[in-house]
């Protein structure tokens, strides 16, 4: 009895032990953010010794961060946790700040890395404040309000989303087909882009935004009730093939944030409530991700099959990838450099506009009206390449910077963590609303998406996406009222 009891006593022992590594770690990195911000490197060695403290504050407090999820009971391979720190990790410490396009101040970089760590902690520091110890368990009862759903429920929810991911395809392959399939799949990566993008293909090109979006949210569906209903993410065979030959499409196009975006529910959900990965599997994985992704990469650059081998074997690199990742870190760089010498702070004004860009563009033309941060950059810092319809990308960091300034960022990315790790808490416990999972699902593919672009892209996609689940939602539940009044008392 005495042992029995003892175990949570120890287990909130170490949790609270790992607490006070954070803390310990959040405060170094906060330190040495405030020295670079008022000293501005004038010391060079007191400056690399702040660096050296905030990547040593950046180890200790992601350690420690896993150890809380651990002495919770929340660390997996595939836990949803993982994948925020994991992204963000990746596109602002990949390459140390090392990978530029052009225009750049060096002076700048470990401002923008320690101002990186620290609203990485602020994050971590918020979402598990708000995640708490639930658990998620594989095969738990559903919900639709207050009655259970039984498995015919989900069944007919999984059929639903396949027939929304249905028409999501059917919208690409028109476009692709009013296009020309040889336009489409025959050219360069940036003469397809041009292509499906706006200015290249007016109305149809927001067709195809639309189709995408069908599609993302038809894969979270059908994957999230197949996997609580049947412990199948992939509960058909047409939802199977759907899944199969789009994403071949997404990588043929080398659309691959599209590809991580219907794969993302598939692979979530399949480790939340089917079954989990192991690490061993987890690896391999990611591995085939990696060659994939760089193949596909070879592949966007030229779509001429002699070139294919030299590309590949110049880009499916650690280095050329990792190069890719690292201009996120550039644009917390120059958006440093302008911000508050060149331009004011915005003082949330970029997130208040992201929100009325996402109101429906009924005219299918090109927006004249409303701020995006991504362009802004682009031509203040870079003008020679966005006249060339190149981008730069933007950060969550540097658009969090842009509107509170040092001391708001953090803040930011703290209400961020808050938010996310209260709305994960809907997968765990023995009885789900698979419309909430769904929606949590749906907030991460945003949140996820916005580690390297605008707010705009985070909210009006997140929104729009919510709109579409909401319409299924309505039609599921308006027939399973109408079903029970049919019904013989």
């Amino acid at each position: 009895m005495d042992a029995h009891l003892s175990a949570p006593s120890a287990t909130r022992t170490r949790e609270a032990l790992w607490w006070l590594w954070f803390a310990a770690a959040t405060l170094v990195s906060f330190l040495a953010l405030a020295w670079e911000a008022v000293t501005g490197g004038a010391w060079v060695g007191a400056q690399a010794l702040t660096f050296g403290a905030s990547v040593l504050a950046l180890a200790v407090g992601t350690v420690s961060y896993l150890g809380v999820a651990a002495a919770r009971g929340l660390l997996s391979v595939g836990w949803p946790g993982l994948a925020f720190p994991l992204m963000y990790g990746v596109f602002h410490f990949a390459t140390l700040g090392r990978s530029v396009r052009g225009w750049y101040r060096p002076e700048l970089m470990p401002l923008a890395w320690k101002l990186s760590v620290v609203c990485l902690l602020a994050w971590m520091a918020g979402y598990l404040l708000a995640r708490g110890r639930a658990r998620v368990r594989p095969r738990p009862q559903a919900r639709h309000g207050r009655a259970r759903l039984v498995p015919s429920d989900l069944e007919r929810i999984a059929w639903l989303g396949t027939w929304v991911f249905a028409l999501g395809v059917a919208l690409a392959w028109l476009t692709f087909a009013r296009l020309g399939l040889r336009n489409v799949f025959l050219s360069s990566y940036m003469e397809s882009r041009e292509l499906l993008s706006p200015l290249g293909g007016g109305a149809l090109a927001y067709i195809f935004g639309i189709a995408k979006l069908l599609c993302v949210v038809g894969a979270v569906i059908a994957s999230a009730a197949g996997a609580i209903g049947a412990a199948r993410a992939v509960p058909n065979r047409v939802y199977g093939a759907l899944l199969a030959s789009y994403l071949l499409v997404l990588l043929l196009i080398g659309d691959r944030s599209e590809f991580s975006m219907v794969a993302f529910p598939v692979l979530l959900f399949h480790h939340s409530y089917v079954r989990r990965f192991t690490w061993r599997r987890a690896l391999t994985l990611g591995g085939a991700l990696f060659l994939l992704f760089g193949l596909t990469k070879a592949m966007r650059a030229s779509k001429h099959i002699d070139d294919v081998r030299y590309l590949a074997e110049t880009l499916v690199t650690v280095e050329s990838l990792s190069q890719e990742m690292g201009f996120t870190l550039d644009t917390v760089i120059r958006s440093l450099a302008i911000v508050p010498s060149d331009f004011p702070y915005f003082y949330g004004s970029t997130y208040l506009q992201a929100i009325a860009r996402a109101l429906p563009n009924l005219t299918f033309t090109p927006r004249t009206w409303g701020f995006v941060s991504s362009q802004w950059i682009n031509w203040e810092t870079a003008p020679e390449l966005a006249a060339r319809g190149n981008a730069l990308g933007f950060s969550i960091v540097a658009e969090a910077y842009i509107n509170a300034g040092l001391v708001g960022a953090p803040v930011i990315l703290l209400a961020l963590g808050l938010a996310h790790g209260a709305a994960e808490r809907s997968m765990a416990g023995p009885l789900v609303s698979p419309w909430r999972v769904m929606l949590f699902a749906i907030a991460t593919i945003g949140l996820l998406m916005h580690v390297r672009n605008t707010v705009v892209l985070y909210i009006r996609m997140g929104l729009w996406m919510a709109a579409i689940l909401a319409g299924v939602w309505l039609w599921f539940s308006l027939g399973r009222t109408l079903a029970r009044r049919e019904a013989p008392s």
